[in-house]
C-alpha cells in the first residue's frame, strides 16, 4: 500500500468537503431558506433521482475479460462479509428501541462507500481498486435498497416476503443497480449526452444529502451531540470492529492482498448518509442518524489511517 501520508491528506480533504456542505445546509435552515417541507422534497429527489443516477454512473468503467473470475470471487466474498456484519450488528444492537436500533444497525452495516470511499480507494489503489470496490459494492447496493431501507419502515404488513421483494424491485435505486450491471457486464458505451446527464444528476447526491444532514444538525443542541454515548458506541463498532472482522473473514480465503486491502478500506469508512435520508423519509430518528454521521466522519480522520496501518 502507498504511503499513509497521502492517504491522510485525501481523507482530510473529503471530510472537510462533507462538513462544508453540512454548514451550507445548516445556514439554509437558520436563514429559513430550508424548512421541513423543502427538506422532505430534497430527500425525495435524493432517493428517486440523484442516488439512482449516481449508482448507474458508478458502473460505467472498462475491465479486462480475464478479470471476470476475480469479479465473481469478490461478489461472493461481499455476500459473505455483509451477511456476517448484518448478523453481528443485529446481535449487538438488539436491545435498543426501534428507531435508535435501526439507525445503529444501518450505520454498522452500510459505510459511506460512494462519495468518500471511491475517491480514497482510487488514490491508494488506482483503477484496479475502483474495479474491485465497485464489484464489492454490488451486493452492498442491493442490500442497502432492500433491507437497509426496510429497517426504517414502521408499517407492518401481511404481504408475503416474495411480494415485498417484487415491490422492492420497482425501487429506482434497485432498477439503477440492475441497469448498471447490464452496462458493466456488456461494456455498453452510453452516448455522451446521456452519460454526462447521469453524472450531473448523480453529482447532486452529496451536496443535497449533506445539506439535509446540516439542516438536522442545527436543530440539535451541541451538548446533545457530544454527550450521546450511543453515538460513540456506534463509532467503535463501525470504525474499528467492522474493518477488523472484515479483515479476519477475508484472510481466511486464498485471495490477492489487493482485494483484501480494498474491501477492508471500504468497511473502514464512516456510515452512509443514506441512513439520514431514510430516517427523514420514513419519520424515524433522523436527528440521531445525523449525529452518527457527523461524529463518525470526524472520528474517521483518525481511525481510517489507523486501520490501514494495522490491517496490512
Amino acid at each position: 500500500m502507498t504511503g499513509i501520508g497521502m492517504t491522510d491528506q485525501i481523507i482530510i480533504n473529503q471530510i472537510i468537503i462533507l462538513f462544508l456542505l453540512m454548514i451550507v445546509g445548516g445556514y439554509a435552515r437558520k436563514t429559513k431558506m430550508l424548512n421541513d417541507t423543502l427538506t422532505d422534497g430534497l430527500s425525495g429527489i435524493l432517493m428517486n433521482l440523484a442516488l439512482p443516477a449516481l449508482i448507474v454512473r458508478s458502473f460505467i468503467f472498462e475491465f479486462s475479460p480475464d478479470m471476470l473470475k476475480n469479479a465473481a470471487l469478490v461478489v461472493g466474498l461481499s455476500v459473505i462479509v455483509h451477511a456476517i456484519l448484518l448478523f453481528i450488528n443485529k446481535i449487538i444492537f438488539r436491545k435498543y428501541h426501534f428507531d435508535k436500533r435501526n439507525v445503529l444497525i444501518f450505520s454498522g452495516v452500510f459505510p459511506n462507500a460512494g462519495f468518500m470511499g471511491l475517491p480514497l480507494i482510487y488514490a491508494i489503489f488506482g483503477q484496479i481498486g475502483i474495479f474491485y470496490a465497485s464489484i464489492f459494492m454490488v451486493p452492498y447496493q442491493i442490500l442497502l435498497w432492500t433491507y437497509g431501507q426496510d429497517l426504517f419502515r414502521r408499517e407492518t404488513s401481511n404481504v408475503s416476503r416474495f411480494r415485498q421483494i417484487l415491490s422492492y424491485s420497482k425501487n429506482p435505486a434497485i432498477l439503477a443497480v440492475f441497469a448498471g450491471l447490464i452496462i458493466f457486464l456488456f461494456s455498453i458505451q452510453l452516448p455522451y449526452p446521456l452519460k454526462t446527464s447521469l453524472s450531473l444528476v448523480g453529482d447532486l447526491t452529496m451536496p443535497l444529502a449533506m445539506m439535509v444532514v446540516g439542516d438536522k444538525i442545527v436543530q440539535i443542541k451541541a451538548m446533545d451531540i457530544v454527550s450521546d454515548k450511543d453515538v460513540y458506541f456506534s463509532a467503535i463498532v463501525r470504525l474499528i470492529l467492522i474493518p477488523i472482522v472484515t479483515f479476519g473473514v477475508l484472510k481466511a480465503f486464498p485471495i490477492e492482498e489487493t482485494i483484501i486491502h480494498v474491501c477492508v478500506t471500504v468497511e473502514a469508512l464512516p456510515p452512509a448518509v443514506a441512513g439520514v435520508i431514510f430516517a427523514q423519509v420514513y419519520e424515524g430518528d433522523a436527528v440521531f442518524a445525523s449525529k452518527c454521521v457527523v461524529i463518525q466522519h470526524a472520528l474517521s480522520l483518525v481511525t481510517i489511517p489507523m486501520m490501514l496501518i494495522l490491517l496490512k
